[in-house]
């Protein structure tokens, strides 16, 4: 019985994945996702910025900021997530970006949240546009910012290099980590 629920668990996970990389039948254009995404994602920031004013000053210091407005996280034993999103500097997209993956160990539930990430220094940018891929936990660690009642933000971490706020959750699943996810980019141009 537990060998066919984590089975049943992989395929979620996997068709979750699917659903977040695209419909396979979608014949729009790269330019047209990316124009869908760069709404979603500044929709995304201003929801953060909405519910916690603090974000926008901290924001206003970034070098970058990466926005997934979108990530979806599932598992039972075994678990996955993933979410699409744009890295903006100065305002502007300068890329577009893929997040993913795997979890082992307890949990069980589905998720859906957005996460934005904060580049505080030029070096940290580095760690995520001169890789193929950057990890965190291996690559890079992250702050994740405690949001508290009223939309105060628990500012004891704001020393890190890189600052993470998870926001909207709906679903239920445990933790809230970038640890283990890996961060891509994708081929589409701004």
């Amino acid at each position: 019985m537990t060998t066919t629920l984590k089975a049943l668990t992989a395929v979620s996970v996997l068709a979750l994945a699917g659903c977040q990389s695209g419909n396979p039948l979608d014949t729009s254009s790269g330019a047209e996702k990316a124009a869908a995404l760069t709404g979603e994602c500044r929709s995304a920031l201003n929801e953060l910025y909405a519910q916690a004013p603090q974000a926008q000053s901290i924001a206003d210091d970034a070098e970058g900021i990466l926005v997934f407005p979108n990530v979806v996280k599932a598992g039972l034993g075994i678990g996955g997530e993933t979410g699409n999103g744009c890295f903006l500097r100065d305002g502007e997209v300068a890329g577009y970006y893929n997040k993913s993956g795997a979890s082992f160990g307890f949990q069980a539930g589905a998720q859906s949240r957005s996460e934005v990430i904060m580049f505080m220094s030029e070096a940290a940018v580095d760690k995520l546009e001169n890789r193929a891929g950057l990890e965190f936990g291996a690559d890079a660690s992250a702050a994740v910012m405690d949001m508290g009642a009223g939309g105060t933000l628990d500012t004891g971490n704001i020393d890190s290099e890189i600052l993470a706020f998870i926001f909207g959750e709906s679903g239920l699943m445990a933790a809230a980590t970038l640890e283990g996810a890996k961060v891509t980019e994708l081929d589409w141009r701004p």
